[in-house]
């Protein structure tokens, strides 16, 4: 409390008032304003919710078993029973089946046959490939065949091939004594025809067949037909046709 220059008192609180000098305070004290109902404690606070909101959730809050989830998270079957959904027959017809139900629209008829068509040329595809496919293994086993068979005659004309060289091989072995006899004649033979050269040898033979004069060369080919005549008569036959190596010819000439 402070006093004034008239001789009165100031008090330091501001809803507290002296009286007069004579010491006797008067009091009045200012109550404070009621607030505007509904608000609260929240005056001069900025909220996503207003204060009638946030109570009547609080009221559902305290009516419920706990408190309702954030308002953004809150999902049409929050608080229903748990179990399986139900079926259709109860839930009741839905858009989809009404759009299913609808008459297909004229792309879709044009789609649904580009599709069948497709289909169909894949399917042809298919079946043309697997057709060339059969094809090509009937022609490798066409193949394979006649390989085979071209290989069983072959195996089989040296079977026989070997076989008759075996059989020549016996009947010479037991033609040899007769060879041997003749042999001595064709000897004899052969001795004769060198003799005639050795004869011949030292007239015009000699001498190369340009050179010769038209007597010469005459008398030359009396010596050469004289010379084949006797080979002709002292050849043996029998000798070349069973020669291992003649047979042999003979059977790859044949084949």
């Amino acid at each position: 409390m402070t006093a004034d220059a008239s001789g009165g008192s100031i008090s330091i609180y501001p809803n507290v008032s002296l009286g007069s000098a004579e010491g006797i305070p008067s009091t009045s004290v200012s109550m404070p304003v009621e607030p505007t109902s509904g608000l609260g404690n929240f005056k001069g606070v900025m909220l996503c919710n207003r204060p009638a909101d946030v109570e009547a959730e609080r009221r559902v809050a305290l009516e419920s078993k706990g408190p309702p989830p954030f308002r953004s998270a809150i999902s049409k079957t929050y608080n229903d029973p748990l179990g399986l959904t139900p079926p259709n027959a109860v839930a009741g017809p839905t858009d989809c089946w009404s759009k299913r139900l609808s008459a297909p629209t004229a792309a879709l008829r044009k789609h649904t046959q580009w599709l069948k068509s497709f289909a169909e040329g894949v399917a042809a595809k298919r079946a043309q490939k697997e057709e060339s496919v059969k094809k090509e293994e009937e022609r490798l086993r066409r193949i394979s065949e006649f390989a085979a068979r071209q290989r069983e005659d072959v195996r089989r004309v040296l079977e026989d091939t070997r076989k008759s060289c075996e059989a020549d091989d016996g009947a010479r072995k037991e033609d040899s004594a007769d060879a041997e006899e003749s042999s001595a004649g064709r000897n004899c033979m052969e001795q004769a025809i060198s003799g005639k050269k050795k004869k011949s040898g030292k007239g015009p033979k000699e001498r190369p067949v340009w050179s010769l004069t038209e007597a010469q060369a005459l008398e030359a080919a009396q010596v050469d037909e004289e010379e084949l005549l006797a080979f002709a008569e002292s050849v043996n036959f029998d000798e070349y046709i069973n020669d291992l190596e003649f047979r042999t010819a003979l059977a790859v000439m044949k084949v």
